[in-house]
């Protein structure tokens, strides 16, 4: 099991030693590691609802219930 730290020692840009509390450290990832979570939820979220749309259209097209129309000069 590994200990717990509770101060950490960073030394600011003039050379003095300033304590942080780790609680602290540990609050700001929490945070931003909740952020990437809601945000993988909805990036899957929209995958889903994608994936359904393009296997409805691709069924569509598939049955005749839809025409692609193509220019000719690409066809060429």
């Amino acid at each position: 099991m590994l200990a717990k730290i509770e101060h950490l020692a960073f030394k600011n840009q003039a050379g003095r030693s300033k304590p942080r509390s780790i609680p602290k450290l540990q609050d700001l990832f929490a945070v931003s590691l909740t952020a990437a979570d809601k945000e993988i939820e909805v990036l899957e979220t929209k995958l889903a609802h994608f994936n359904q749309e393009k296997k409805a259209l691709m069924q569509q097209l598939l049955m005749g219930k839809r025409r692609v129309k193509v220019d000719e000069e690409v066809v060429a």
